[in-house]
Parts: C-alpha cells; sequence; structure tokens
C-alpha cells in the first residue's frame, strides 16, 4: 500500500502545524486476523452534496450529503486492499 496519505499529512503540517487532513476513511479487512495491527487500512474519500430531481424536472431545496471512497489512491492509482 501507498504513504501518500502520510505524504500530505506532512506537507500540509509543514505550511500550517494546527491542520490536518480530514477527507479519510479508516476500512477494517475482513481477511485480518484478530489483534492484527494491519487490520485497518486508511482510504481517501470525496463528500459532496447533491439536489433530488423532482418528476417535473425541478431540483428540490434539500441538499443530501455523500461519500464517495476511492478503491485506489488517486495521487499514485495503486489500489488499495
Amino acid at each position: 500500500m501507498c504513504d501518500c496519505i502520510e505524504q500530505l499529512r506532512k506537507q500540509v503540517k509543514d505550511i500550517d502545524p494546527q491542520s490536518d487532513i480530514e477527507e479519510t476513511q479508516t476500512y477494517m479487512d475482513k481477511n485480518a486476523k484478530v489483534g492484527s495491527t494491519l487490520a485497518f487500512t486508511e482510504r481517501m474519500c470525496a463528500h459532496f452534496s447533491v439536489r433530488n430531481k423532482k418528476k417535473d424536472g425541478s431540483f428540490s431545496t434539500k441538499k443530501q450529503r455523500n461519500v464517495l471512497s476511492y478503491t485506489y489512491c488517486p495521487f499514485c492509482g495503486k489500489p488499495y486492499k
């Protein structure tokens, strides 16, 4: 697995020491053994808001917030395990 997330965190902290990247999610490997330190992987994700389309073609005023989780690293292209 790549270390792009950690490299990005270091670069951001060099600019502002109090900042951090919050757009990640942690997933558990379904094949990992109990107590293993490699059981969890961190993935980049994207948050977006959308409005539903009504039957008449107009959009609703209420927005829904969704999360898109990548299956590969958006920086280097390596697949997450």
